[in-house]
């Protein structure tokens, strides 16, 4: 009676574990939340005030919700990270990074996705990212208010898109003197409508 007993408590382990994974193998320890390869759909809605890094790559989200990172706070100048590449992100809502204790980044991984498109709400809530990747989405069009003045970042990866229409508006370039590094991969024929971004984008690679 008593080994039945002990087979179906460890039976009921094994079907929580795999309808549950997260349960298991998603932690937060101090500053840092790591929740890799666990076939989530969406951003964790446990994050415990005070996370300074989130780890969130090789899962399944589609959909960055408003809100969803309200509880990650300044982790000093090379602390505050949020990692999200290889998953399915089509959509950014307005305001997914608004309510950080926050506006400032030291990395923003958004590499391996699905984006098609970048404008200015989806980075509402943010001043400021040192690194962000956006290498291997499906862009093709970036508008001319996505970047500065309010927001700026100092190294911007736009490697492996497909871009066609990338308006740097020439008061953006004027304003952005912090993007001093961006990769490309490919450009369509009208991919730059003013050609002052040159003047502003140091270390632009074409890859």
């Amino acid at each position: 009676m008593k080994s039945r007993h002990s087979n179906c408590i460890f039976l009921a382990f094994i079907l929580i574990k795999l309808i549950c994974p997260a349960y298991f193998t998603c932690l937060q320890k101090d500053s840092e939340y790591s929740c890799v390869d666990q076939n989530l759909d969406k951003v964790p809605t446990d994050l415990q005030p005070g996370v300074k890094k989130v780890k969130l790559s090789g899962n399944k989200i589609k959909l960055l919700r408003n809100g969803a990172f309200k509880n990650v706070v300044y982790g000093g100048p090379w602390d505050t990270r949020i990692f999200l590449s290889s998953n399915r992100i089509e959509k950014i809502e307005e305001g997914a990074f608004e309510g950080m204790n926050t506006s400032r980044l030291w990395m923003l991984t958004l590499s391996q996705n699905r984006l098609r498109s970048i404008n200015a709400g989806m980075w509402r809530g943010l001043t400021y990212v040192q690194h962000m990747d956006l290498d291997g989405n499906l862009l093709t069009y970036i508008s001319h208010d996505s970047f500065g003045p309010n927001f700026d970042t100092f190294d911007l990866d736009l490697g492996n898109n497909r871009l066609i229409h990338a308006c740097f508006h020439s008061s953006t370039c004027q304003k952005s003197t912090t993007l001093t590094y961006m990769t490309i991969s490919y450009l369509g024929y009208h991919a730059f409508l003013t050609t002052q971004v040159t003047t502003t984008v140091t270390g632009c690679s074409m890859v």
